[in-house]
This record gives structure tokens, C-alpha cells and sequence, in this order.
């Protein structure tokens, strides 16, 4: 085989190559049946705290992307759901710097105290209130919207 032919039968391999690749798909499904569960109240405790101020954090992280329709903090509200997190915060004293741990344990509730959906996630960050709201994003991250790309 001449060098030529070579360079055409290598070319031809990267061409095949190039176009024999399989598309690719990418999809998560929701955390939970969104039809079913439109609408969620959203409580926010950081144990030693009141966690008030992290409660309206985590409701705009969750309506920026969440497959609800409604998020909200409002008891008046009626709801198809009630989201419960409870953050812990402990401290890592260190010989430079200090680190923070927070753990989010969350359980998505019926109106009438039925569990849903439950878990836990735990963040780390050199800032306490860092720590708590990359905890919070993280529950938040677990109710995206299904997608298909």
C-alpha cells in the first residue's frame, strides 16, 4: 500500500469516525409525580436559629427550577405539598482556617403527613451561611424539573 493510500484510508477511517457517532440523550426524571404535586409549602429550620431568612433562599432557588408550580412559605396557602428541611451547622476548627458542615434532612409531605420523598445532603464551606445555602441548593437541585435534552 502506497503512502497515498494510506493517507485516504486514514482519512476515511476519521471521517467514518466523525460521523458514525450515536446522539446523545440526556434526562432526568423528577423527584417526584409534579402533576400530582403542583404546589409546595416550603419550612426552613437551621437548628439554633429560626432559619427564616434561608427559608425565602431556598423558595427562590426552587422557583427558578423546581417542577412545582407554586412554591411558597405561606400557612394560608393551600398546598398539594409541604417541604420540611432541617439544617445543622457544625463547626471544623482548623489550624488556618475554619470549616463550616452544614446537613440539609428534608421529607416532602402530604397536607396530611404522609412522607413523600425524604433525604439528606451535606455541604462544606470556609463561611457558615455558605455552607447553609449550598446545603439548601443542593435539596433544591433534587426537585428540578424533569428534562430530556
Amino acid at each position: 500500500m502506497t503512502v497515498r493510500n494510506q493517507f485516504a484510508v486514514v482519512g476515511l477511517l476519521c471521517l467514518l469516525t466523525v460521523t458514525g457517532c450515536v446522539p446523545l440523550t440526556l434526562s432526568r426524571g423528577g423527584a417526584v409525580d409534579f402533576e400530582t404535586y403542583q404546589t409546595v409549602r416550603v419550612q426552613v429550620t437551621l437548628v439554633g436559629s429560626t432559619g427564616a431568612g434561608y427559608a425565602d433562599y431556598l423558595i427562590a432557588e426552587m422557583r427558578d427550577g423546581s417542577g412545582f408550580s407554586s412554591v411558597t412559605k405561606s400557612t394560608s396557602t393551600e398546598v398539594d405539598a409541604v417541604l420540611q428541611v432541617r439544617v445543622t451547622l457544625e463547626t471544623e476548627f482548623g489550624e488556618e482556617d475554619d470549616d463550616y458542615d452544614a446537613t440539609a434532612s428534608y421529607e416532602l409531605l402530604t397536607p396530611s403527613g404522609r412522607v413523600i420523598d425524604s433525604g439528606t445532603v451535606d455541604a462544606r464551606s470556609e463561611s457558615a451561611a455558605e455552607a447553609v445555602e449550598d446545603a439548601l441548593d443542593l435539596v433544591a437541585n433534587h426537585y428540578l424539573a424533569p428534562y430530556l435534552i
